[in-house]
């Protein structure tokens, strides 16, 4: 009885091949375009199920919730030293699919994180208020597409706004609290969209514990390495990738096998980022808290009694 050859199993790869392809990872900066591409796919669930009207007027509030939300990034990041000089409309444009500049102190990534949702969330408001003087169809329409877009961008994921601030709070330093502040955002996504009627709710709630599960073995070799003391400083150097390797083949080889040099790249730069990621401290951590969940409150609120008519 003849028996099909198999294939030799593929060599595996040696820390100067990924080190290599790290560097060459790094100088890439596949990372830049998330942000936009992941609110770009929200605008395109919301038009699928109906929920955004196809309208030129609408979509021109839209864009006006949006660069009122974007405001509150660009006076945070000038407040910081974060911002260049020259129109405020290019930056915008540059900043939003480029993604915010990264900082070191974690009460500016807080600043920054919190300011766009926090602007945002003053703009429905005023708009509620002057309603009487716009005109009430306007401002209607400027809440429903400003509560959408804030409401999106607070989500506990990144690189929205509302995974940045559960990054840099010490919600992250636990990966146990981490991943179960994130089952209970999926439990509250899929009361409300069976309260709503919206299915696409549970949609988002559905893909959020799939990125959860995905992400926790990162997660959990960061934190372990983050506790090596002086290993997140300074530069990803190849002793700190060989390392880095050891641990992902200790806890989850998965994330190794069967991956090309770019994949496990990839995965090592995740890790590093993790590793070397700084907290606010205690008291700064639970005001930002505070303010992401007053903040979903408030939105929550806006869109219940203007749109919903409750």
């Amino acid at each position: 009885m003849s028996t099909r050859p198999t294939a030799p199993a593929p060599e595996p790869l040696s820390d100067a091949q990924i080190v290599e392809a790290v560097h060459q990872r790094q100088q890439q900066r596949p990372e830049g375009l998330r942000k936009g591409v992941l609110v770009l796919l929200g605008f395109v669930l919301f038009a699928v199920v109906g929920l955004i009207p196809f309208s030129l007027d609408y979509f021109c509030l839209l864009a006006v919730a949006v660069i009122v939300h974007d405001l509150g990034h660009l006076l945070a990041m000038k407040r910081s030293g974060c911002a260049d000089s020259g129109l405020f409309v290019l930056r915008f444009f540059n900043r939003w699919v480029n993604d915010m500049p990264s900082a070191k102190d974690p009460a500016v990534c807080l600043r920054l994180a919190l300011a766009g949702p926090l602007v945002g969330t003053l703009g429905i408001y005023l708009a509620m208020c002057l309603a009487p003087w716009i005109g009430y169809a306007g401002a209607l329409w400027f809440v429903w597409a400003s509560c959408l877009f804030n409401l999106y961008n607070v989500l506990p994921v990144k690189p929205l706004d509302g995974g940045r601030v559960l990054q840099y709070t010490l919600v992250g330093r636990h990966p146990l609290l981490d991943l179960s502040g994130k089952y209970l955002v999926v439990a509250a996504l899929l009361y409300a969209s069976v309260a709503s009627g919206y299915w696409f709710i549970a949609l988002i709630g559905f893909f959020l514990f799939l990125s959860s599960v995905f992400t926790q073995p990162v997660v959990n070799i960061s934190h372990r390495l983050r506790g090596e003391p002086g290993f997140g400083e300074g530069e990803l150097t190849a002793e700190k990738v060989a390392r880095i390797r050891k641990e992902i083949r200790t806890l989850s080889p998965a994330l190794e096998k069967g991956r090309n040099a770019g994949d496990q790249a990839g995965t090592i730069i995740k890790v590093w980022e993790g590793a070397k990621q700084r907290y606010a401290p205690a008291g700064l951590s639970a005001a930002a808290l505070a303010i992401y969940l007053l903040l979903i409150g408030l939105l929550g609120h806006a869109y219940y009694r203007i749109i919903l008519g409750g």
